[in-house]
């Protein structure tokens, strides 16, 4: 038939067109961390911030390929504060030390 592939070829095209629009260093993707808005499906309306139980929050971050917990809160105010924290501490100077590579990504 017309067909080349069961859907493979399509979805290794994928992977490296991927791989050729996101820039990694480090296990960490640049445009991800320059970019500081929640993902669509975030329910918290911050990164890294969720509810856990009924009045707990947790928050987490994910940096150099390791998913970092910053602790669980009582207040989402707090848990908010924590994850603002850790992202200037570890995102800020991360994304100093690759400005090069940052500008060539149009971050």
């Amino acid at each position: 038939g017309d067909n080349r592939s069961c859907g493979c070829l399509g979805i290794e095209q994928r992977k490296e067109n991927m791989k050729q629009a996101i820039h990694f260093v480090d296990g960490t993707c640049l445009e991800r961390i320059a970019c500081r808005e929640p993902a669509s499906n975030n329910t918290s309306g911050r990164r890294g911030v969720y509810r856990r139980g009924e009045n707990k929050w947790r928050a987490l971050i994910g940096f150099k390929g390791k998913l970092l917990n910053l602790g669980t809160f009582n207040s989402f105010d707090d848990a908010v504060r924590a994850r603002e924290e850790a992202e200037e501490k570890l995102f800020d100077a991360f994304l100093e030390e690759n400005a090069d590579a940052v500008k060539k990504t149009g971050s």
